[in-house]
């Protein structure tokens, strides 16, 4: 089995065994909060805190698998390490404001993000960042990134990232669904035992 084979197959190991275990595991209640950082305390003796939550560490989580393998695919294809962090800077730096901004703006919501809307604003932009990089790599005398290299591999990233964040939907509950009391009788009944569609 060649090593191409073999990364294939570990790869596929690695994510059935996780999404065997997320399945399981993650839709309990145990599997909301990750911590609590003590901000101040009241008078009365309370602390009000930070809640940490295991949606953020997993998207967090999401976003560091997708730029990974951007990395290990466009270095495969001659992309230095400098260009494509570069990429990833910018893109993350653009992304994750208009990921606030876009569910503000479209769904009314002030304290959240959306992942959609940052990754459909991230894809648009893509090929102008890859264009303007170019004409500023090329006056450098750098070589310039391949751009359907490029978009084919962010493509791939963001497959990786993107099933890998959804684990943080398992964890804290879908942000647009409704409770299941509120469903179609056969929904709750399929939906009681299984917590993914």
């Amino acid at each position: 089995m060649a090593v191409n084979e073999l990364v294939l197959v570990g790869l596929a190991a690695c994510y059935v065994a996780l999404f065997w275990w997320a399945f399981r595991v993650l839709p309990g209640e145990g599997w909301q909060f990750l911590a609590a950082v003590p901000l101040t305390k009241r008078p009365d003796g309370q602390w009000v805190g930070l809640n940490l939550t295991y949606y953020g560490a997993f998207t967090a989580s999401a976003v560091v698998i997708a730029v990974a393998w951007s990395v290990v695919l466009m270095s495969s294809v001659g992309v230095s390490l400098s260009g494509i962090l570069m990429l990833a800077a910018i893109l993350l730096g653009a992304c994750v404001p208009s990921a606030k901004g876009l569910a503000r703006l479209i769904e009314g919501k002030a304290n959240t993000f959306t992942v959609g809307g940052a990754s459909m604003f991230g894809l648009l932009l893509l090929p102008w960042v890859v264009a303007v990089m170019n004409v500023g790599l090329g006056a450098s005398g750098a070589d310039s990134l391949p751009m359907t290299a490029v978009l084919a591999v962010v493509s791939i990233a963001y497959a990786f990232g993107e099933g890998t964040g959804r684990l943080a939907c398992l964890s804290f509950g879908c942000c647009y669904g409704a409770p299941l009391e509120q469903s179609h009788r056969w929904l709750s009944t399929l939906f009681a035992r299984h917590h993914a569609a």
